[in-house]
């Protein structure tokens, strides 16, 4: 269960109950009502994107250059993902473009090859539920885990 607020009206607060009963574990993630013409540019030049979800997704992230997002399109590039397939992943999870990819997302990928998966099927996963990116890799780990025992 989550619950979530605003504090400020700059920081939304949740609280997350896990599989291991810890309800004090919080996440930060600053808000702003502002966008930030530069990644909004950004968003519409290298994806298409209207200028509506631009400015929509642009409040959820802050870059003033382009190294960070093109460093992570560069990682999805090289995992095997066309400019398609970044765009539908951006497109539902635009946090992506500014996280940092061997914190983020390279220990999924690893993990996934550990247990078999090979990197069209990484593709496949991620291009069909972006949404994996954004938890835990202890959260993967024991959904897999269930699932090896269901005999899936």
């Amino acid at each position: 269960m989550s619950k979530a607020f605003l504090c400020n009206n700059a920081f939304r607060i949740s609280t997350t109950t896990t599989l291991y009963n810890a309800p004090f574990l919080f996440s930060l993630k600053f808000l702003t009502t502002t966008s930030n013409p530069f990644t909004v540019s950004y968003l519409i030049d290298k994806f298409g994107f209207s200028h509506e979800f631009a400015l929509k997704a642009s409040k959820e992230l802050y870059f003033k250059t382009s190294q960070k997002p093109d460093s992570v399109l560069n990682f999805f590039k090289n995992h095997g993902f066309n400019d398609l397939d970044i765009r539908r992943i951006v497109k539902i999870e635009p946090w992506l473009l500014s996280c940092n990819t061997h914190l983020t997302i390279l220990p999924k990928f690893q993990f996934l090859i550990s247990k078999g998966a090979s990197s069209s099927d990484i593709v496949r996963m991620v291009v069909g539920n972006p949404k994996f990116l954004q938890f835990s890799l202890k959260t993967h780990e024991i959904k897999f885990e269930y699932f090896l025992s269901k005999g899936s």
